[in-house]
């Protein structure tokens, strides 16, 4: 089956669809280093890991397990003269946490037992680099009006759904999944972090315009198709020539997550909204999906309060698992509140507005029935009085001038 899996509307125009991979960054060291770093999840954690170890152990990691092994007080001392020398450069909490976790899950795995209480000691103390807030629907919008067809769909999907940027190049055209009036992506798809969220119809709408433009060049789409590919250009300048484009543009290569950061960055800076030396004022890629989780309305989530929201941020709980229907439903309620497009925006107004003045007009007539049902019991009541009032007549004589009263005032 090709292109997007459809549901409850049959075939629709999206329905029709469902670079080079970089080089291995750790080649020529050696086996156990080597063993570690492919053992992790994506290409993206391993290099991360890569980087962090070796700014914490030096280029040859493995020669510091010799060393750490052979006296390990020594290498502890040189650990943390190393975390020291860190000490002068701007490190975020969460930069100067994941290195010492890196290095820590690393030794381990080579079976290095360290004091790490004592190493810790020395680590230089995190500092915050960005605010501790979410882009504003102003700057998304304005990021979006600098923005290409392929970053559209990106900023739409991320924010809309809340997803985590290391998500996006894993995801497939048959991730996706159209409803009525959303999507439904799967995250993580055949992994155990595996869960579902969705994305709005705005983000779909993009998502269809970008298919489109990859449709175009020729690019056959279907299921497993990268749901985000790589750049592709028809020829490129080389001396004032134009030559053909030596790969095929209709060949996609998955797009790497450094590539989503460098575009995101650089749609940030060209839209005004940040700078070289601003402060940080919120952060490049997080920010989406804290913008999610700020904007998505409790009032959504009922009685299940915001458990349903960290569901669909990936967030596990152990004792609540609902199903993706119950999330669609709650995501369908919130779809006001997430719309970031003006057009969108007013069009969720005034779907919202209609939607009340429909519970209006059935609070009304329920009203109107219940009144209806009122008449009809007093009236039962009213003849049973009358049928009381003749029987009373007849059996103890009472005045013919009393029943006509009686009769008169009913």
């Amino acid at each position: 089956m090709d292109g997007f899996r459809s549901k409850a509307r049959g075939t629709s125009e999206i329905g029709r669809y469902i670079g080079c991979p970089p080089s291995n960054p750790f080649e020529g060291q050696p086996l156990p280093f080597r063993d570690f770093i492919d053992s992790r999840r994506t290409k993206a954690t391993s290099r991360t890991y890569a980087s962090e170890i070796r700014s914490m152990l030096g280029k040859d990691p493995d020669a510091f397990v010799s060393r750490a092994r052979g006296d390990r007080k020594s290498a502890e001392a040189e650990l943390m003269e190393r975390l020291v020398g860190l000490r002068g450069r701007k490190l975020s909490p969460a930069t100067a946490i994941g290195m010492m976790s890196s290095t820590r899950s690393f030794l381990d795995y080579e079976e290095v037992e360290l004091n790490w209480r004592k190493v810790k000691s020395v680590a230089p103390a995190g500092r915050s680099v960005a605010h501790d807030r979410a882009p504003t629907l102003q700057e998304i919008r304005a990021m979006l009006s600098v923005a290409g067809v392929r970053e559209r769909a990106m900023i739409l999907v991320l924010a809309t759904s809340g997803v985590r940027v290391g998500a996006l190049p894993g995801l497939r055209l048959g991730d996706v999944e159209l409803l009525d009036s959303v999507a439904r992506l799967k995250i993580y798809a055949g992994e155990p972090e595996e869960y579902y969220t969705y994305i709005s119809a705005e983000a779909v709408e993009a998502l269809q315009a970008y298919l489109d433009s990859r449709s175009r060049i020729g690019e056959k789409l279907t299921p497993p198709s990268p749901l985000f590919r790589d750049v592709w250009d028809y020829e490129y300048m080389n001396h004032g020539r134009r030559k053909a484009q030596k790969l095929a543009p209709d060949i996609p290569h998955p797009l790497a997550r450094d590539a989503v950061q460098k575009a995101l960055v650089r749609l940030w800076r060209k839209a005004g909204v940040r700078s070289v030396g601003d402060g940080r004022p919120f952060k490049s890629l997080h920010g989406f999906r804290k913008w999610f989780k700020t904007n998505f309305p409790a009032a959504a989530c009922q009685q299940h309060g915001e458990l349903d929201v960290e569901i669909l941020m990936g967030h596990f709980l152990n004792y609540y698992k609902p199903t993706p229907e119950h999330l669609g439903e709650v995501y369908g309620r919130a779809l006001k509140a997430l719309a970031i497009g003006e057009k969108y925006a007013l069009r969720e107004e005034l779907q919202r507005q209609e939607s009340d003045h429909r519970e209006a007009w059935k609070d009304v007539r329920l009203e109107v029935l219940s009144l209806k049902e009122e008449n009809v019991r007093l009236r039962e009541q009213q003849g049973k009085m009358l049928e009381a009032i003749d029987l009373l007549v007849r059996e103890r004589g009472l005045p013919e001038a009393m029943k006509e009263h009686s009769t008169t005032t009913s």
